[in-house]
């Protein structure tokens, strides 16, 4: 496979802006505003923008050359920001190399380089560790080349063009131009972050001791509280002045943004890596607002539980409280974020917060007393903006989780329970407050596995999942590829012979569905959909989705599939009363195998995958009269080479030959193969007994009328000749 390099050096008067995202779900119930939260991958998927000004001759022919040959090829591109300068010689054949830093983000594919790119050479890294106030970064095998101080390591980032550059002529020599890569890559050469040690909540707040706490402090700090995520509902009904409205129960979720300006790698990595950990917008965390909420009146001495602070409305008993009332967090002159849990006191000159647990020693001055909100993320996206390799900024937005704090919250259910439940009733509304876990089921991490069997043929076994699922016993044991399948909601009705499902793939070497585009199967394809837990998949907790036959295709790769086969299909009655057998040869009710009548043959030296007409050598065939396999089959090969095809029609010939004629050609097959051959049948009562000896299990009824004797049939009239009137 060819891969393209791009090293068109960055022009750092403009901003490189990294993004990553995370593919992840929020669903809310209705009425309570529970959320369900899960994502489906473990790695981010990174994305580089960045200007390039090329200003000689060489360098500007060598970029246009370079997109005209690029076209469905992979691109590895230098991760700019995270470049990593050389703090030693290194020997042609080192295997590691010890620079100033570590980068924020990589994977296992490097290039080191001159800084002016003239000579340069791909490395695979094995590891990055610290070596005092320096870095070790190994890699495996050596490098080709000797490398002097000052060289330059840049991780590499595999993807395509997300947009075709558009280069701009800024001299008859020299152009500048955006690129924008995406990362597009399997999953071993995915670039990760550098992991990081991340706080806790700690025994300061024992409910929430392993929950995460974010302690980067930022540049600036902006509310969101009072525009997010409404809960009244207004509706206009017939022409009345007032609209009629419904008002739910819920606490406003706040909502802080946080701007960060980073000028060190650390702390860099410690945001990125907390966003990563916390899966976007899934899991969720404590972040203090980190705003003055309160303002601390004295020092605490340290050893008490009390923090006093200038009277505030928030310790007034008679506001309606809020879910988060009791967390708050002191953060110190050196961005240190202690958690607390508190209630208040409401005194004529001041607000008290008593704490769960001893208060260590703040000063009043420059202590900031700040909200502590159990939160998540709100978006899936996380973008860097680079000024240099080692200054980024982003704005990374919050939103609370009121409903998660404590164990009690409205629940959409109308059937009170005896000592759990309780009635509440407001303008004739009845709620039920009902007590359920505060922290939302933890859903598990989805991978869907597809099943494909070509029945008595082959298992080939997938996943639409990053990275290779393996079960490892049950029913569905077995190692998952990752391959491009996805599927659409069941359609599912009263009426069972329209339900469907439809599937979106694409071509590629080994898809089950390419033996349907054109034709080539030798069983009937089968799909079961499967869901797992992809961190602990299990044929336990695995979960049937979907099981039935594909069914169709079309040449964009979209199939369906039915869950009963051709079962509405059938003919009814099953039983009718013909003249013709109504059991098919070699079915249970003919009592007769197909082991009994099979006769052995060999295919011909060559053979060819375009013809329906083939010539087998056997004796015991070659004694039979013409169209004795009419209506049988033949059988070739085994396992997953296993062919059946449909005899059309037989002729013997030559010298031991028997010619058949084949509903589609042998693809599988190779010359002089084993091949058994099984006889038609016509279904008449004399095939049965000459050929079959199955008389007595005939299942039609031979001497039957052509014509139906309880039916007179009607003659025709004759009318009398003459002229029309």
């Amino acid at each position: 496979m060819q891969v393209g390099l791009l090293a068109a050096l960055p022009n750092w008067d403009s901003e490189i802006k990294i993004s990553l995202d995370l593919p992840t779900d929020v669903a809310k119930q209705p009425i309570t505003f529970a959320e369900s939260r899960r994502n489906f991958a473990q790695s981010a998927r990174y994305k580089m923008s960045w200007k390039s000004y090329l200003s000689n001759t060489k360098d500007a022919t060598e970029l246009r050359i370079f997109l005209t040959r690029v076209r469905g090829e992979s691109i590895l591109v230098p991760l700019w920001p995270d470049v990593c300068e050389t703090f030693a010689d290194a020997i042609a054949g080192a295997t590691s190399f010890t620079t100033w830093d570590r980068p924020v983000r990589s994977g296992s594919n490097w290039i080191i380089a001159a800084p002016d790119f003239s000579v340069w050479e791909t490395v695979t890294v094995t590891s990055i560790v610290a070596a005092g106030s320096q870095w070790t970064i190994n890699i495996s095998p050596g490098a080709v080349n000797a490398w002097p101080t000052g060289s330059l390591l840049y991780p590499l980032i595999l993807g395509r063009l997300d947009e075709r550059p558009q280069p701009e002529s800024i001299t008859d020599e020299s152009l500048e131009t955006d690129f924008s890569i995406k990362e597009n890559s399997d999953f071993p050469y995915r670039v990760t972050t550098t992991a990081v040690t991340l706080s806790t909540i700690g025994s300061n707040i024992p409910s929430f001791s392993s929950t995460l706490k974010w302690d980067v402090a930022p540049n600036f700090s902006r509310p969101l509280d009072w525009t997010e995520m409404p809960d009244v509902i207004y509706e206009q009904v017939g022409f009345l002045r007032q609209e009629q409205q419904r008002a739910y129960d819920h606490r406003t979720p706040r909502g802080q943004e946080l701007e960060f300006y980073q000028a060190d790698r650390d702390s860099l990595s410690k945001i990125e890596s907390f966003w990563r950990t916390s899966l976007a917008t899934t899991l969720r965390f404590f972040v203090p607002t980190y705003r003055g909420d309160l303002r601390m009146l004295n020092d605490t001495p340290g050893g008490g539980s009390l923090i006093q602070c200038e009277k505030n409305f928030f310790s007034d008993p008679s506001r309606e409280a809020q879910p988060g009332d009791p967390f708050i967090a002191l953060i110190d002159v050196n961005n240190n974020v202690t958690p607390f849990q508190v209630t208040t006191t409401d005194l004529s000159n001041e607000t008290d917060l008593n704490t769960t647990v001893t208060v260590g020693a703040f000063p009043a001055a420059t202590t900031i007393v700040s909200h502590l909100l159990l939160a998540r993320f709100a978006e899936a996206t996380l973008e860097w903006s680079y000024t240099t390799p080692y200054l980024a900024t982003t704005r990374l937005r919050f939103v609370e989780l009121p409903h998660e704090y404590s164990s009690d919250y409205l629940a959409n259910v109308l059937i009170t329970e005896a000592g759990t439940d309780t009635l509440i009733s407001e303008a004739g509304d009845i709620f039920i407050t009902e007590v359920v876990s505060g922290a939302p089921p933890a859903l598990p991490q989805p991978a869907y596995l597809f099943i494909f069997n070509e029945v008595g043929i082959r298992i080939d076994r997938f996943t639409s999942y990053e990275n290779t699922i393996t079960v490892p016993s049950g029913t569905y044991a077995g190692t998952y590829t990752p391959a491009p399948f996805s599927f659409d909601k069941l359609k599912t009705g009263l009426k069972l012979d329209q339900e469907k499902l439809e599937i979106k793939s694409f071509k590629f070497t080994g898809n089950p569905l390419n033996r349907m585009w054109p034709f080539a199967l030798d069983g009937i394809l089968t799909l079961e959909i499967v869901e797992v837990d992809a961190v602990t998949p299990s044929s336990t907790t695995a979960i049937s989705r979907f099981y039935g036959d594909v069914w169709s295709i079309d040449s964009d790769y979209k199939a369906t599939a039915i869950p009963f086969g051709n079962l509405f299909d059938r003919k009814f009655p099953r039983f009718l009363i013909s003249a013709s057998d109504n059991y098919t040869q070699f079915s249970a009710p003919t009592n007769i195998l197909p082991s009994s009548f099979v006769i052995a043959g060999t295919l011909p030296g060559t053979i060819d995958t375009t013809s329906q007409t083939i010539n087998v050598t056997s004796a015991t065939g070659f004694a039979k009269e013409t169209s004795y396999f009419a209506g049988g089959w033949l059988e070739t090969g085994t396992g997953a080479n296993l062919e059946k095809r449909s005899i059309l029609e037989s002729t013997p010939v030559g010298t031991n030959l028997v010619t058949l004629i084949l509903d589609r050609p042998l693809l599988k097959a190779v010359g002089s193969q084993a091949v058994s051959m099984y006889p038609g049948y016509d279904g008449s009562i004399d095939q049965c007994d000459s050929r079959f000896s199955n008389r007595i299990n005939f299942g039609g009824h031979a001497y039957i009328p052509n014509v139906n004797p309880g039916v007179k049939a009607i003659k025709p009239k004759s009318t009398s000749g003459g002229k029309k009137a």
